[in-house]
């Protein structure tokens, strides 16, 4: 399996390194200013409202002393209408002139401010986590420009943090916890980087260990693409995600995917290809929204029970494991598209793989068949069939019936004899390979010769029998 995306030389753009190396940069002072002007404000507040609180005390306390001195009933509102007004006026005018001051500070109150905090704050940890310093692109990380401007960041209209796009960008280092403190991220991109010397692969920046369970907290997370690291295990908490609908954890090294995983009631596409998964959980047969599910690349030898109740799967890749045979559940699989199971043990295949009606590519290639069920025959809507590297001894009869299919595979198996003609009568056909069949002979008539010679790849004999 490759990943040609990840081979790309990317442009350095780096930050220097403090030549003093300080360990309190810039971002992080005024980060403490802000925390100091917090407890200012805050301060002044209290101040404010204990004086306002003890000016009102007082003043009740100074109506009743002048009742008493006077001789006059202060709570007699009919005769001393005219001075209560006055007071009334006094306290109104002390009341704003102290509480003016706490306006000024009121926006360091503000609960999006806090958040945008704990968000830059976030991010900043991330950075010190996968060695910014080395990143190939940290433009703006660090610094004291907005955090929404810094490299790979996007934010919506209140400056919190959406999108994290750090794509083959040379982190390294681990995921800190501090990742579950932006909670309206929607996508999570940091796949792994090849270094190139010149023009060829010398090394490799990937972060390593395991996911922090925070990062359950992303209860806004859709898509969290982690492909091409190190990551050894994910935490249950994984299962909190219940609004994503990717998750890409291809070639990294997992042994084993949490049972939580089946929470994910919203997931349409998960690709743990290229791992050690010796076993699925069952769990994952709840993923009822599951459109894509590609876990080749491990050491699988057996689908969980369950696996037919993903009546929306499209996508269906097992290759390059272990399975010596499939399910006959397989066959339940009504919407599926697409079936690899290439490089694998197969000796032989379901019936019921009759029974996928939209099937359009069934790629069975670099297995150890010596022949196909009579059902395959049932799928008029196979566009491409991939038998080769197997070890059929004769032409499947049931291919003829295929008549939408455009690519057929058959090298590298042990076809002896003549070719049938009835091949021909694949009108749609493009793409025929036949090679590598060393006791396969010519074609049975010069009319089936000349159609394979007229497709747009034909590999295989070019002579026939007169």
């Amino acid at each position: 399996m490759t990943y040609p995306a990840i081979f790309r030389q990317r442009q350095m753009t780096r930050l220097p390194r403090d030549p003093l190396n300080f360990t309190v940069t810039e971002a992080q002072m005024n980060t403490r200013f802000s925390l100091i002007a917090l407890s200012i404000a805050i301060a002044v507040i209290s101040l404010a409202l204990f004086i306002t609180v003890a000016g009102a005390t007082a003043s009740s306390v100074s109506d009743e002393a002048i009742g008493i001195v006077s001789g006059v009933d202060t709570r007699d509102k009919t005769d001393n209408r005219l001075l209560a007004n006055q007071r009334q006026d006094i306290n109104q005018n002390e009341l704003l002139s102290l509480t003016e001051p706490i306006s000024i500070y009121l926006p360091l109150l503000n609960n999006e401010y806090i958040k945008n905090y704990a968000e830059r704050a976030a991010l900043i940890a991330l950075y010190h986590s996968t060695n910014g310093y080395d990143w190939i692109n940290n433009t703006g990380w660090g610094t004291d420009t907005p955090h929404c401007d810094w490299y790979g960041v996007t934010c919506d209209e209140n400056e919190h943090v959406t999108i994290l796009d750090l794509d083959q960008n040379g982190l390294t280092g681990f995921l800190p916890s501090e990742i579950g403190d932006l909670p309206m991220l929607t996508i999570l991109q940091l796949t792994g980087t090849v270094i190139y010397c010149g023009h060829m692969p010398c090394g490799y920046h990937q972060l390593s260990g395991s996911l922090p369970s925070d990062i359950g907290n992303l209860m806004n997370l859709q898509a969290l693409i982690l492909s091409f690291n190190q990551l050894t295990s994910l935490p249950p908490e994984i299962g909190n995600l219940v609004n994503l609908q990717s998750l890409d954890l291809s070639l990294n090294q997992l042994t084993s995917l949490p049972p939580e995983i089946g929470n994910l009631a919203n997931l349409q596409v998960l690709k743990p290809a290229g791992n050690q998964l010796t076993s699925l959980p069952q769990e994952i047969g709840n993923l009822a929204s599951l459109q894509v599910l590609n876990v080749g690349g491990n050491q699988l030898t057996s689908l969980p029970f369950g696996i037919d109740n993903l009546l929306n799967l499209r996508e269906l890749d097992l290759g390059l494991n272990q399975f010596a045979y499939l399910p006959p559940e397989i066959g339940n699989l009504a919407n599926l598209r697409v079936l690899s199971v290439g490089g694998n043990q197969l000796t032989s295949l379901p019936p019921s793989i009759g029974n996928l009606a939209s099937l359009q590519v069934l790629n069975v290639g670099r297995n150890q068949l010596i022949s196909i069920p009579i059902e395959l025959s049932n799928l008029v809507h196979l566009l491409r069939l991939n038998l080769g590297d197997n070890q059929l001894v004769s032409f499947p009869m049931e291919i003829d019936k295929l008549v939408s299919l455009q690519g057929l595979d058959l090298h590298g198996n042990q076809l002896s004899g003549l070719i049938p003609a009835y091949l021909s009568n694949l009108g749609n056909l493009s793409t025929l390979s036949l090679e590598v069949n060393p006791d396969l002979t010519c074609w049975e008539t010069q009319e089936a010769l000349n159609w394979a010679l007229s497709l747009d790849y034909y590999y295989g004999p070019t002579c026939f029998v007169p």
